[in-house]
């Protein structure tokens, strides 16, 4: 298994070309994405480090390139670094073992934060023990890119936690003013996030706040530290491979871009008449969806855009959002789709139910299907607990098939281990419109339980049956017992 290391850096030079030079035993591929702000003395001590040199045009956020530097490199598992980190000697000498597993699909390393100078970090709470999923899998059927602010990544699968760790100098690197500015830029992106009792951004990046303790930095860490920190610009005849990326190029990646209008062409179709369909119970439909725009839709797992099938519920002045399901996979233009769409009406009675595509939090795409729906009452049946397996396999089997059962029990956990439909407590708020009794319970003379039940029934203005059919009263109970 091979391993890429990527950074995306405006420099110095210098310094992130000597923490990628600690990299260069263990990676297959070194690859900088190199801010277009760059001076052409950075490009050239970086590119005496990196297999490949990629300059891009910067747009914050800061982590905007992450999706598409992933998709650059060209290994089997991809560490990313940022270029104020610094690798320690334990986090070197395990790599090439991590990326031999073939049982996790990421890794989360930890980072530790210099502070207040280059040979000791945080001790406590935020800064410890900052675990970053950096080390993954290469594979876009298990990444995503969301584009929230500190959540660079998202990995689907079995993961590993690693102490070896990242050191992160951004508190040794930078004045207090500069960390300031830096942390309420991020606060403005994405604000309301805390930690620790704090704003999140101010927490971690303006460690002066608080009299957090410190620990001691390893020695063999320390030596590493303090070389790439005093790093000096060095003269080499070797050169990466440069080349260019353009604002689409990287944005092509990224969940936040912006989609223009001929993205939102699409075609929908049913696949299958509606079923009959009842208040409050799911059913679901088969919606074929067409991509007739000109940008690939991401499947739902890929962070966004977030483009969803949804339904919505309009009765005279009611209007109600019904479901909305993310694609199951990426759709590119000229493709469609098949999605089962779950449906929930929300009463009975005459409903136009609407299809559309939407694109989360922007837009509906406006080319909907429109079904005019009459909405059958939901048809619960409250069963009695006869407290035995077999005694409620028979009461539910004389059920008719379009009735759903709900299990009045005053043993709710127990049930619950065994009974994969709805239970309650009390025959009240279950919606039921009649109450099965099984035989047992009337034969067996459980009086005080009957006719309590009986009573909710009364109020509730709903028949009583028994298993059996025969229709029950309170009288009833009381004369079979004084028999």
């Amino acid at each position: 298994m091979t391993l890429s290391v990527g950074v995306m850096t405006r420099g110095p030079g210098a310094r992130v070309a000597a923490m990628l030079s600690l990299f260069r035993p263990v990676a297959d591929e070194i690859l900088v994405a190199l801010d277009d702000r760059a001076s052409p003395e950075v490009e050239a001590a970086l590119g005496a480090v990196a297999d490949r040199l990629i300059r891009y045009p910067y747009a914050e956020p800061v982590d905007r390139p992450l999706g598409w530097i992933h998709a650059e490199c060209e290994s089997d598992w991809v560490l990313t670094v940022d270029d104020d980190e610094i690798p320690g000697r334990a986090l070197l000498d395990a790599l090439p073992g991590l990326v031999q597993a073939g049982d996790v699909t990421h890794y989360w390393l930890s980072r530790r934060w210099l502070f207040p100078t280059a040979d000791r970090y945080l001790d406590a709470r935020p800064w410890r023990p900052d675990y970053q999923p950096r080390l993954v899998l290469n594979d876009a059927r298990v990444l995503s890119f969301p584009d929230e602010t500190h959540v660079p990544v998202r990995v689907l699968g079995p993961s590993r936690y690693v102490s070896a760790c990242l050191y992160h100098a951004d508190t040794v690197l930078n004045s207090t003013e500069a960390r300031e500015a830096k942390a309420a830029r991020y606060e403005r992106l994405r604000p309301g996030k805390r930690v620790a009792g704090r704003p999140l951004n101010e927490a971690f990046y303006v460690p002066e706040r608080v009299d957090a303790p410190t620990r001691e930095v390893p020695a063999e860490d320390a030596a590493l530290i303090a070389a790439v920190l005093a790093a000096a610009p060095q003269a080499s005849a070797t050169i990466a491979e440069t080349a260019a990326a353009s604002r689409g190029e990287v944005d092509r990646h990224w969940a936040g871009r912006t989609l223009g209008d001929a993205a939102y062409e699409a075609g929908l179709a049913l696949l299958e008449e509606l079923p009959v369909l009842r208040a409050g119970v799911e059913e679901r439909v088969d919606v074929e969806i067409e991509n007739r725009g000109d940008e690939l839709w991401p499947w739902g797992g890929a962070g966004g855009p977030a483009i969803r099938v949804a339904s919505r519920w309009t009765s005279r002045e009611t209007v109600l959002e019904g479901a909305h399901v993310p694609l199951p996979a990426d759709l590119p233009p000229g493709a469609g789709l098949t999605v089962p769409l779950p449906l929930v009406p929300p009463g009975e009675g005459r409903w136009t139910l609407t299809i559309d595509l939407v694109h989360e939090h922007v837009r509906r795409f406006g080319q909907p299907l429109e079904v005019e729906i009459d909405v059958r009452p939901h048809r619960l049946v409250a069963v009695l607990d006869p407290g035995s397996s077999e005694g409620l396999l028979e009461a539910l089997a004389t059920l008719e098939p379009e009735e759903e059962p709900v299990v009045v029990t005053d043993r709710l956990d127990e049930l619950a281990r065994g009974f994969a439909g709805r239970i309650a407590a009390s025959l009240p708020g279950t919606g039921a419109r009649r109450l099965v009794v099984p035989d047992g319970l009337v034969r067996a003379g459980r009086r005080r339980p009957l006719l309590a039940a009986l009573a909710a029934a009364r109020k509730l203005r709903i028949p009583v049956h028994t298993v059996s059919g025969a229709p029950l009263t309170a009288v009833g109970v009381v004369r079979r017992r004084l028999r």
